[in-house]
């Protein structure tokens, strides 16, 4: 039978007030910050219209008329304690009075005994012997983490804990991929369809999921988000200024083009397009709509998310500690600057022009 308990420091004390004196334990806490004290007893040895401040001073320590034959009997098993035993053991030891910090020389220890690493030790403060430490029927301690939650709270919540748990813990451990992993296709069309124009920038495909994929006609929708965006331009001269401004940049700099008038191509998905205005900052940024669904089907439904290539934070922190300057920087509209091969290209055309 295992038989484990923890002791605290607890120790007699004698309180006295302008109304009185009580006898009382008080719990020494080196880790908090202030010294706290029961309001009856407060009320006792206090006047009442004081009660709420602590002004009393702490007597020394007083040897308790009851004995423990619980605890005397545990505390014959450790022989460092047995010339202090009498001043450790006491009945009905419920703190009235938390001493802190702030009375840090009456907590302080100045002599300690200790035994095993089982065994309960003492230490010696201005208030007289305290007794702390486990008690255990075990030769080893026994190294356990408690886990505590709300008893209100849900079990999504424990597993949102769990997860980000073992989150934390998988940091910098790559996971085991399947054998069939859509990440792998995805490389695999990267590598053999992305090199380096002379110009700098890089032309790449995309990343459909099969090789038969195909698409359904998306003109239509896209011409009622496009009348849409018009409708709504024409009540905001601003925003219409700026959007406009934005779709020039595209045209200029080869970001995009014109969507042609026909074509037979089975990969053919005109692309919404609408504003999103930063809500700090008062810029606004074209977002392509590439979510937007025709007959059930979007063109994220048919491409691949890819792998994630971003550098890991816990890489970005270990390399900023390898040298003394770190070096961070920017690319101006990179994303824009990859272009796509032109044999697919009509897959992502922008639909319309605005007037």
């Amino acid at each position: 039978m295992l038989i484990q308990c923890a002791y605290l420091k607890i120790v007699p004390v004698e309180l006295y007030g302008p109304e009185g004196s009580m006898k009382v334990h008080a719990l020494l806490d080196e880790g908090s910050t202030v010294t706290l004290i029961d309001e009856q007893v407060a009320n006792r040895i206090e006047r009442k219209d004081a009660a709420k401040r602590y002004a009393s001073r702490v007597s020394d320590h007083q040897k308790p008329e009851a004995s423990s034959a619980t605890r005397r009997a545990r505390h014959r098993a450790c022989s460092h304690l047995t010339d202090i035993a009498e001043n450790l053991i006491y009945d009905a030891a419920a703190p009235c009075i938390l001493i802190g910090q702030d009375n840090w020389g009456l907590i302080v220890s100045r002599q300690i005994k200790s035994g095993r690493a089982n065994q309960p030790a003492a230490s010696l403060t201005q208030l007289g012997w305290v007794l702390h430490g486990c008690c255990s029927s075990l030769s080893r301690p026994i190294n356990t983490v408690h886990h505590l939650r709300p008893s209100d709270a849900s079990d999504t919540e424990l597993n949102d804990i769990v997860k980000r748990h073992f989150e934390i813990e998988s940091l910098g451990v790559a996971p085991r991929k399947p054998s069939h992993d859509p990440e792998e296709r995805a490389l695999v069309l990267l590598d053999s369809n992305s090199v380096r124009l002379p110009s700098g920038q890089f032309e790449t495909c995309l990343l459909w999921k099969s090789d038969n994929e195909t698409m359904p006609e998306s003109y239509d929708t896209a011409m009622r988000r496009l009348r849409s965006i018009e409708k709504k331009l024409s009540k905001n001269d601003n925003l219409k200024r700026e959007y406009c401004e934005q779709i020039n940049n595209l045209l200029k700099n080869g970001y995009a083009e014109p969507a042609p008038n026909q074509s037979t191509s089975e990969r053919l998905w005109y692309l919404p397009h609408f504003a999103v205005t930063h809500p700090q900052k008062k810029k606004v940024r074209l977002v392509f709509d590439a979510a937007a669904r025709t007959n059930g089907k979007c063109l994220n439904d048919a491409l691949l998310t890819g792998p994630d290539l971003i550098r890991s934070l816990l890489g970005v922190l270990v390399r900023f500690r390898q040298g003394r300057v770190a070096v961070s920087a920017d690319i101006k509209e990179m994303f824009l600057r990859v272009k796509i091969r032109k044999k697919i290209e009509t897959a992502y055309d922008s639909c319309g022009e605005i007037t």
